[in-house]
Order: C-alpha cells, then structure tokens, then sequence
C-alpha cells in the first residue's frame, strides 16, 4: 500500500494514475511476483482503490474535454 501512496510518477510512469497494469508491474518488479492486470484490479478494489484506463492525449489539450470535465465530472467530484 505504501508503493501506491508514493504514486506511480515516484516509479517512473508519466501520470501518476495507477491502472493495473501498473500494479502488476510494479508487483513483479518489487516482488519478483507475477500478477495478471485483471488480478490486480481485484486487489486494487479491495484496498479501496478504483483503477483506471489513462486516455489518449491530455484533456487539456481539447478544449471541448476540458469543459465537459468542469461541467460533469468536477461536479461528481464536489458531491463525493
């Protein structure tokens, strides 16, 4: 749990989203231990994490994204 915290950014990804793929790398290279993504997502879930598909390109980039972000999803996000 503690790797996780750190984010993935500390071990080398570009985002520091933590998708399963991710998780299993990270497993197998700190561990030695062979995880599938789809294993991982379990785990991920049960530690009360909800893993991530990263999208193509930066949001930002799009103006019209961008908006739709602010519009929608910050707004879940507030109600949380």
């Amino acid at each position: 749990m503690e790797l996780l915290e750190e984010g993935a950014q500390t071990h080398g990804w570009e985002t520091d989203l933590w998708t399963s793929k991710r998780v299993a790398i990270l497993i197998q290279d700190q561990f030695g231990i062979d995880y599938t993504p789809r294993h991982c997502s379990r785990i991920l879930r049960e530690l009360g994490y909800r893993p991530v598909k990263p999208r193509e390109g930066a949001a930002e980039k799009d103006p019209e994204a961008k908006s739709q972000w602010l519009n929608e999803e910050a707004e879940q996000l507030k109600k949380s």
